[in-house]
């Protein structure tokens, strides 16, 4: 565990060997460090109608950490993905251990959306959202960058950018724009859970 902690803290993230189905390489980690970093500036969101019309009906509610494992499960539901079942086990442990977190996205009781991520200090790590319905995901980001703010954190980092987060106002940085963000942000206090929230947030 104090492995991968520690490789975030420094600007790496883990990832399944590229050639994890050979034998040889089954269930061997590698830690990779991009070039560029997709953060998310916090407090500059940008806000789609479309989602700001669903979230201002209250169709949709949002919790957090109330289903951390079911959220992993629906990330790793899809053809092409990294989150394999030693990941799922690592970052469950993490959970249970208060570093790795989720928001979960409802209608009723039907979980439509949600993401999960690493906190270390103010940082967060978003490593995989996933919609079950249309704008789930989009609407966990948007739930979790109000949560952060909330919670008096300073950086919201998303690995790789895409067309999707960058339509959310994701921002690309070069790893000398990146270090010193990340460098002060895991050295920083911000409170993710419930309890904490509800002191600072009233």
């Amino acid at each position: 565990m104090q492995q991968i902690l520690g490789a975030y803290e420094i600007g790496f993230f883990p990832m399944p060997h590229p050639e994890d189905h050979l034998p040889e390489h089954c269930g061997e980690v590698v830690f990779v460090q991009p070039e560029m970093r997709s953060i998310f500036p916090l407090g500059d969101l940008r806000q789609q109608k479309e989602l700001m019309r669903t979230i201002r009906s209250k169709r949709w509610s949002y919790t957090w950490n109330s289903s951390f494992a079911q959220v992993m499960d629906l990330c790793s539901n899809r053809e092409d993905t990294w989150i394999n079942d030693d990941f799922k086990a690592v970052y469950k442990k993490l959970n249970s251990l208060g570093h790795a977190h989720s928001i979960e996205v409802w209608q009723e009781k039907t979980l439509v959306g949600g993401l999960y991520g690493v906190q270390i200090g103010a940082a967060f790590f978003a490593e995989s959202m996933v919609s079950v319905q249309t704008s789930g995901s989009k609407a966990a980001l948007f739930f979790l960058h109000g949560h952060l703010l909330c919670g008096g954190f300073e950086l919201l980092e998303t690995q790789f950018v895409t067309e999707h987060l960058t339509f959310m106002g994701a921002r690309n940085l070069s790893e000398k724009e990146y270090k010193p963000l990340l460098g002060k942000a895991v050295q920083g206090s911000a409170y993710f859970d419930k309890q904490q929230q509800s002191t600072i947030c009233g």
